[in-house]
C-alpha cells in the first residue's frame, strides 16, 4: 500500500500587526512523500500482509499479486465561454504498490447489491455509495469525517507542524481501522472524482485512512508574554497528546492521483456517480448586472437593511449619505455571473457597506437562478441572505436542481442554499484560538 507522510512547510515569521488588525490563517498546502520506515510481511490463512509504519501512520493491508491496469485517458471537453486553462489531455499513471484491481474487488466485497437495483443515482448493479458520498479536499485528502473518537486511535499523536505558518498546528496519529465503522473503511481503495470551482480536475484513489487534529493559535505571535486574557501556552513545547485534544479532529483518506492533475481541487464526489453539475465563473454584460441589481434591490431582505439604514441616518442627524444602503461608505454592490456546460445560469450579487462599530451600512448576498428566452432575460430568487458566508462558485451535487455554495478559502466550506440561508453541508473544522484583542 501506498504509505503518506506529510512533510513541516519552511517556517514562516508573521510580521508584527496592530493589536486590532483581524487576520485570517491561510491553510497550507502540504507536501507528499512517499516513504516507509520499515516493510515487514507476515502471514495469516495463506495471506500475506504488509506493516507499514511512518510517524505516526501504521497501516496493514493485504498484498495481491495482480496485473496492473493500464491507466484510462480523461478527456475535459473545454468551453472557452465558461472554463479558461485547463488541460484536455492531462493523463498521468496510477502510483502505488497495490493495483486497483485488488481495491476494486476488496471493495465490492465488502458492498454487494442486487443486480439491477438503483442506488442512490448509481448504475444497476453498482455498489452503493460508502455514507458520505462527498467531502471536501483539505491539503491534498479527502475529509471523510469531522469526529473521531477515541476508539479509531490507533496509536500515539505525532507533531507534523508546530506553528511555522502563522500558528498551524497539525497533529495526526494512526488508525485503528477495525473500529472504524463499515462506510468509512470502504473508502480505501475506491476511486473519487476531484473538483474545483470551475469543474472535474482528476481522478484519485483513496490509498491509505490517517487521524489529523488541527489548531490555530497564534497568540505567541502576536502578543508574546503578555496575551490580554491570559497566559499563552507554548504550543510547540506541548505534548502533542494535549495539543491534540484542543484541536479539530478529522478522518483522513490519502489520495493518489490517478488522472489529472488535483492540484486546486476543492471537493470530491465517489467515482461511480454521475458528475455534479458544477457552474464555473463567466463573464457578465452590462445589461445582466442591471438586471440583477434591480432585482437585489426588489427583495424584502434589502428592504428590511434599508430601513434601518434609514432610521440610523435620522438617528445620526446625517444627511449627505447615499439614498440606499449599499452605497454608504462609497461602496458598491457586485454581480457575478455562473455557467454550467448544461447552460444552466445563476448571478451573485453581494453588498457589503459596513464600515466600522456602529456603521448604518449592512451586508446582503443573494443568487438568482437566469433563464433565457430569446432576448428576454428572467431572474429568480434562490437564496438571500445577510450577513452570509463568502461564496466563490456553485454545483448541484446531487443531480436535484438544488445549488450549493462553494465558500472562499482553503479548504472551502460546501453550503446548501435555501430561501434564507446557507448551512453548512460539508468543512473542516478547525478551531482557531488566536485572541485577536478587537472588542468593539
Amino acid at each position: 500500500m501506498l504509505v503518506r507522510t506529510l512533510v513541516a512547510l519552511t517556517a514562516l515569521t508573521l510580521p508584527a500587526v496592530p493589536a486590532c488588525l483581524q487576520l485570517g490563517p491561510d491553510a497550507a498546502t502540504t507536501d507528499v512523500a512517499d516513504v516507509a520506515s520499515h516493510h515487514d510481511v507476515h502471514t495469516a490463512d495463506g495471506v500475506a500482509d504488509a506493516a507499514l509504519t511512518l510517524g505516526a501512520l501504521s497501516i496493514t493491508a493485504p498484498i495481491v499479486a495482480t496485473e496492473t491496469p493500464e491507466p484510462r485517458a480523461s478527456v475535459i471537453e473545454d468551453d472557452r465561454d465558461v472554463v479558461d486553462g485547463l488541460d484536455a489531455g492531462a493523463v498521468s499513471t496510477p502510483a502505488g504498490e497495490l493495483p486497483l484491481d485488488h481495491w476494486v474487488a476488496v471493495f465490492e466485497a465488502r458492498h454487494e447489491v442486487e443486480v439491477g437495483a438503483v442506488l442512490d443515482g448509481t448504475e444497476p448493479g453498482m455498489p452503493a455509495p460508502p455514507e458520505g458520498w462527498f467531502g471536501v479536499i483539505h491539503g491534498g485528502d479527502l475529509v471523510l469525517a469531522n469526529e473521531a473518537p477515541e476508539s479509531w486511535w490507533g496509536g500515539p499523536a505525532a507533531f507534523l507542524e508546530r506553528g511555522e505558518d502563522h500558528g498551524r498546528y497539525v497533529i495526526e496519529r494512526a488508525v485503528r481501522e477495525a473500529s472504524l465503522p463499515d462506510s468509512h473503511r470502504a473508502w480505501l481503495g475506491r476511486e473519487v472524482r476531484l473538483f474545483d470551482r470551475r469543474g472535474e480536475v482528476c481522478v484519485a484513489r483513496v490509498d491509505g485512512l490517517a487521524l489529523r487534529s488541527e489548531l490555530i493559535d497564534d497568540n505567541k505571535a502576536l502578543w508574546g508574554d503578555e496575551a490580554p486574557f491570559g497566559d499563552a501556552p507554548d504550543r510547540a513545547g506541548q505534548d502533542p497528546d494535549v495539543a491534540w485534544d484542543d484541536g479539530g479532529h478529522m478522518l483522513l483518506g490519502a489520495l493518489t492521483t490517478v488522472r489529472g492533475d488535483c492540484a486546486g481541487a476543492v471537493f470530491a464526489t465517489a467515482g461511480e456517480r454521475p458528475a455534479p453539475t458544477v457552474l464555473a465563473p463567466a463573464k457578465a454584460d452590462g445589461r445582466l448586472k442591471r438586471q440583477a441589481l434591480a432585482a437585489f434591490r426588489a427583495l424584502p431582505a434589502w428592504a428590511e437593511i434599508q430601513a434601518d439604514y434609514e432610521a440610523t441616518l435620522r438617528g445620526l442627524e446625517e444627511t449627505h449619505a447615499p439614498a440606499s444602503w449599499d452605497r454608504y461608505a462609497e461602496t458598491r454592490p457586485t454581480v457575478a455571473r455562473f455557467r454550467a456546460k448544461s447552460g444552466r445560469e445563476v448571478v451573485l450579487v453581494t453588498a457589503d457597506s459596513v464600515d466600522g462599530c456602529g456603521s448604518p451600512g449592512g451586508q446582503l448576498s443573494a443568487v438568482f437562478e437566469v433563464t433565457r428566452e430569446g432576448r428576454k432575460v428572467a431572474l429568480k430568487p434562490v437564496y438571500a441572505q445577510p450577513w452570509a458566508p463568502t461564496l466563490t462558485g456553485f454545483v448541484d451535487l446531487d443531480g436535484d436542481g438544488v445549488l450549493e455554495g462553494i465558500g472562499d478559502g482553503t479548504p472551502a466550506a460546501i453550503h446548501t442554499l435555501t430561501p434564507a440561508e446557507a448551512p453548512i453541508r460539508g468543512a473542516v473544522e478547525i478551531p482557531d484560538l488566536t485572541d485577536y484583542g478587537c472588542p468593539c
